[in-house]
């Protein structure tokens, strides 16, 4: 059986690679758009070398979203709520937490002692 930590340091773990590969789907989606913009006029294999990346590109994404669905899907060891986001709303908007939980702010890494939110 896994204890809280060791469920926490797979989620750290999880959650780092999700956050390098979000990263690296920018990076690729902002320069096939710069790209993009550039190919008209351009000879066709450069056209057709473009196709390919941006198949690969799709590929890489399709990869992503069942790597990025049980992060965002996560529950809390201690409060046993979804991680990220919380169902109560503050001054209009949803409740969303990075570096801590959204409920009881168990930090992704430290102690499992609570972090007050920035409301109270």
């Amino acid at each position: 059986m896994q204890t809280a930590r060791d469920e926490m340091r797979d989620f750290a773990s999880q959650r780092s690679e999700v956050l390098l590969e979000l990263a690296s789907c920018t990076v690729a989606a902002t320069a096939l758009w710069i790209v993009a913009g550039r190919l008209e006029g351009a000879l066709p294999e450069l056209k057709a070398l473009f196709f390919a990346l941006l198949v690969a590109f799709g590929v890489g994404v399709q990869n992503l979203v069942p790597h990025l669905i049980p992060v965002l899907a996560f529950r809390c060891p201690r409060c046993t709520m979804l991680f990220h986001a919380s169902t109560q709303r503050e001054r209009g908007r949803a409740v969303l937490g990075l570096r801590a939980c959204a409920h009881c702010g168990l930090r992704v890494h430290g102690s499992d002692s609570p972090q007050p939110h920035p409301h109270d």
